[in-house]
Formats: structure tokens, sequence, C-alpha cells
């Protein structure tokens, strides 16, 4: 996993699986980006394969980060199984997911 923050931006790319073992080093990379105040997020997710529930949870809290602040966080190039999740726990309606990194 690893992030770059361009202008007013932050783009965070996964490897294939975001999961409890990236806990520590997300928050620290949120921590960060709310540090600097940045409010428009993405998470690149073209990689990933599998979600588990503490991924979620990280999800869902920097969703209400960027509404509470006034920004924006989308999702980009999700595969299958993690729509599939998504939809399986009621969250594919909340998140604005997108198909490539253009249309974010």
């Amino acid at each position: 996993m690893d992030f770059k923050i361009t202008d007013d931006k932050a783009i965070v790319h996964f490897d294939e699986e975001f999961s409890i073992a990236e806990l520590k080093d997300i928050k620290d990379i949120i921590k960060e980006i709310e540090n600097k105040k940045i409010v428009k997020i993405m998470f690149d997710f073209r990689n990933v394969k599998y979600i588990d529930s503490s991924a979620i949870g990280i999800l869902v809290t920097v969703l209400k980060y960027t509404k509470k602040n006034g920004g924006v966080f989308k999702i980009y190039s999700p595969g299958e199984d993690v729509k599939r999740i998504l939809k399986l726990v009621n969250l594919d309606s909340f998140f604005e997911i997108v198909e490539n990194r253009e249309e974010a």
C-alpha cells in the first residue's frame, strides 16, 4: 500500500488485500491526510481481491470525514469480488464507485 498527495487530492493505492493487517498503515495515512486538510480522497482498488470488516470500517470512516468536511471520497477500479462484498453489506450505494482513475 502506498499513497500520493497531489494538489488537493490524496490517492491511496492498495495491494491485493485490504484487511486488518493494513490497519495501522492506513490509519497513519489517513491521519496524515487529515493533518494536511485534504478532503478529496481516492482509493485505488484495481489490485484488491479481498476486503474484510476492518477495511469496511475504514471506508465508512473516510466517507464520514470527507462528507463532514465538504469533500469527496471515491473508490475506483474495484473488482467484482470487492463490489460483491460491498453489496452484501449494503454499502455499495453509499460509496461513489467509478470504473477508472479518469472518472475519479
